[in-house]
């Protein structure tokens, strides 16, 4: 057989000499693809059906944590020019922090720097960390489009990413059942005590690294103990970075955990090198951390911004009352109930139905699963210390010590309130509801199977529908950011060096922290006006303020005008020339208004115009400058 090419085609001639067409089984590629592609079509054809029945469970949990998260949001989401009636100034100063991370980044400054001693809205132990973790990845958004906006978008990356990530170890490295998975992640992201802490203070709920920091915890010792490390080290400091707390709150009930681990393990199955491998790892995770870290631990540390860490946060834990009541912003609580507490953190508030589930949980799984047993009892332990240094019950102190007495005198511990402890209680119950609901029998391995889920499943939805989060509460502000701020138009009168005083209609600060967010941080106010508030929302101390700034606070907490004396407007020239003042600012505040135009005009003598949302004082003639 002779062939020969003839327009791309091979001719093949018989034995006669003729020549024939080609035969579509020797020629044609449609006809008969190459083994390959026969393959690669069989297995799309496999795959396609198979991917997506293996990634529709994961699909449909991500979807709805982020559902969840943009209902949890809504109202930010309507109008993001709003503040939190619950936590006005911790929301504010959320957003000045914001605000300070774009400015450092777009100046190439030390986000470090120029940070308040006390800022509400940050954990109250090493404050001064910024939560630059969490503020920096978010500032191409802050500039963009401005503070009010990334909080919106830090709220719901927040709770959208905390849930992803525990669904994820859960369902990968804990139970089998994405339905359970599902259950206990949703606890953990969308507890009673993080939607509390979503009023104002975001970074308690940017928990999305604490999993991954658990899972590599628990798995350094397999296989590359060195790059195990590394990511652990890289993981913990990314954490502290954001909440250097919850970090301190997570090793508390990492080492608690692993010491009932280490009594009811069975001491025969460990091996030496499994455990000298673990202790290799940690150590090259607290070395890398300790590196990463040094620079902002000594700049907090060393200079002018330097606090002992050791301040006490409070010694009030958790009502044991208020921890089987519904919370306030659950479809089943109430507005006045935290009143009946005086006030307290809501940071357990399970509702005794969850509770009541809670004991049928261990019921179902103590004796079949030794994680269940390690979180009721590292529960257990955070339930108890979570009680504070004296018991209360229906919020009244009973005159019991509580064991936090002891633990709170540990240096570092007695910045983190002993409330918070019950947040730690929250994530142990998530892992042993998805325990629970993992270890049931399936519906087709026993005849009772199905009744068993049934009645499962009713009472999982009895425990938590009515414990499920409402829309964060969300208010107007008074008044809208006004465009002599947004504007820049203050740059008229600011040439020199020269700063602007905003005038504080609050005790909290929260004008003055909006006014300098809004203007990513460029308006040039005095250090002492961005002085914040302690826990409780109350300007810290006006201690080492200047005379006139102690003045204006006393009235903007008092709402009441004082008596201007000679000896006070002589003083007042003098502190504005210390502050290198070009203006002052008041933005209109209700009931205040009135009370600090004429309390800045006569102590002053001079009087404002109003330009473009703000009242202008034009203090330049008075600190050695030539007025407009």
């Amino acid at each position: 057989m002779v062939g020969q090419l003839v327009r791309g085609q091979r001719v093949v001639r018989d034995p006669d000499g003729e020549a024939s067409a080609p035969g579509p089984a020797e020629n044609d590629w449609i006809a008969r693809p190459p083994r390959r592609v026969v393959r690669l079509a069989a297995w799309v054809r496999e795959w396609q059906p198979a991917r997506i029945r293996r990634i529709l469970p994961d699909a449909t949990a991500v979807t709805l944590y982020i559902l969840m998260a943009g209902w949890i949001s809504a109202r930010y989401w309507k109008d993001p020019h709003q503040l939190s009636p619950v936590r006005p100034a911790d929301n504010a100063w959320s957003q000045w922090l914001l605000a300070h991370a774009a400015h450092a980044v777009r100046h190439l400054q030390n986000p470090f720097a120029a940070m308040p001693v006390r800022i509400p809205g940050a954990q109250g132990l090493l404050s001064g960390t910024a939560e630059v973790g969490a503020t920096i990845p978010l500032v191409p958004l802050t500039l963009w489009r401005g503070p009010e906006i990334a909080y919106l978008w830090w709220i719901f990356l927040a709770f959208a990413g905390t849930a992803a990530t525990t669904y994820w170890v859960l369902s990968r490295h804990l139970v089998s059942s994405r339905v359970a998975a599902f259950v206990g992640a949703s606890v953990c992201a969308f507890a009673p005590g993080f939607i509390w802490h979503a009023n104002g203070q975001p970074s308690f709920i940017t928990n999305f690294l604490v999993p991954l920091i658990v899972l590599r915890t628990v798995t350094v010792g397999r296989g590359r103990v060195l790059r195990n490390g590394i990511l652990l080290g890289l993981l913990v400091t990314w954490q502290f970075l954001i909440n250097p707390e919850v970090l301190v709150l997570t090793a508390l009930a990492g080492g608690v955990a692993a010491l009932w681990y280490l009594r009811l393990r069975d001491a025969a199955t460990e091996r030496t090198g499994d455990r000298r491998a673990v202790l290799r790892g940690l150590g090259v995770a607290v070395l890398t951390a300790a590196v990463l870290l040094a620079y902002p631990l000594w700049y907090w540390f060393s200079g002018s911004v330097a606090h002992a860490v050791t301040a006490t946060a409070g010694t009030r834990g958790e009502d044991v009352t208020a921890i089987a009541t519904y919370w306030r912003d659950s479809f089943a609580g109430n507005f006045t109930a935290v009143q009946d507490f005086g006030g307290i953190e809501q940071n357990s508030w399970f509702g005794w139905p969850l509770l009541l589930l809670v004991a049928a949980a261990v019921a179902l799984v103590w004796r079949s699963s030794p994680a269940a047993r390690v979180a009721v009892l590292t529960a257990a332990v955070f339930v108890l210390f979570g009680l504070g240094a004296k018991l209360y019950v229906d919020g009244h102190p009973t005159g019991i010590p509580g064991p936090w007495w002891l633990l709170g005198k540990v240096p570092g511990l007695g910045a983190i309130p002993p409330t918070r402890l019950a947040l730690v209680v929250t994530a142990c119950v998530g892992v042993l509801l998805a325990i629970a609901s993992d270890r049931l029998p399936r519906p087709d391995a026993v005849s009772a199977g199905l009744t068993y889920h049934r009645v499962w499943v009713v009472a999982v939805a009895v425990a938590l529908l009515p414990a499920a989060p409402r829309p964060l509460q969300a208010e107007p502000m008074l008044n809208a950011t006004p465009r002599f701020i947004t504007a820049h138009e203050w740059k008229q009168y600011t040439g020199d060096g020269r700063t602007v005083v905003p005038v504080p209609t609050t005790a909290a600060g929260v004008d003055v922290a909006m006014l300098d967010a809004a203007s990513r941080e460029e308006l040039p106010v005095p250090a002492q006006f961005l002085t914040g508030p302690d826990l409780g929302g109350v300007l810290t101390s006006t201690n080492g303020m200047a005379p006139t700034g102690r003045l204006l606070w006393s009235v903007a907490a008092a709402g009441v005008a004082p008596l201007i004396t000679d000896d006070m407007r002589q003083t007042a020239v003098a502190d504005l020339r210390s502050w290198h003042a070009a203006i002052l600012v008041l933005t209109g505040s209700g009931k205040r208004e009135k009370t600090m135009l004429s309390t800045v005009s006569r102590l002053t003598g001079v009087e404002p115009h109003y330009q473009d949302g703000v009242f202008v004082w034009d203090v330049r003639s008075l600190t050695g400058g030539s007025a407009s």
